[in-house]
């Protein structure tokens, strides 16, 4: 994947994008959740890694620390999976008020990827000349 050019700090390999990512990984936890019904935090590691969300990778930390918040919050609930070989899994799954925040997360992301899609096109329109 190209590099972009980061006009903020003046270098390709800068980061500063991912910084806004915290944001984004709740809701890709929440859905994957919803449609998954049940998941482990690895597997939810790299599906939200597949959603696409940012250039950058996330790393697993940053979604264990989403699930710990979020089941703090009631958000989801975990129970340890000792099914099957090898050690003993942590498996997530999401509760009504998960659910409710995750509708809550669709109506703003639907409204900011309006403002977003409006933003692009106004940058796109011929200017009306510099003034004198």
């Amino acid at each position: 994947m190209r590099q972009r050019h980061c006009f903020r700090h003046g270098h390709a390999d800068c980061g500063c994008e991912a910084r806004n990512l915290p944001r984004l990984i709740e809701p890709a936890v929440l859905l994957l959740l919803k449609e998954q019904g049940s998941s482990h935090g690895y597997d939810l590691a790299s599906k939200v890694n597949a959603e696409g969300l940012s250039q950058y990778p996330v790393e697993p930390g940053a979604i264990y620390r989403c699930l710990r918040q979020l089941e703090a919050q009631g958000c989801v609930q975990s129970e340890w999976d000792t099914s099957g070989s090898g050690p003993a899994k942590r498996g997530y799954v999401l509760t009504d008020e998960g659910d409710m925040l995750l509708r809550g997360w669709a109506e703003v992301l639907a409204r900011r990827g309006e403002a977003m899609v409006r933003f692009a096109k106004r940058c796109s329109r011929p200017t009306g000349g510099v003034p004198g």
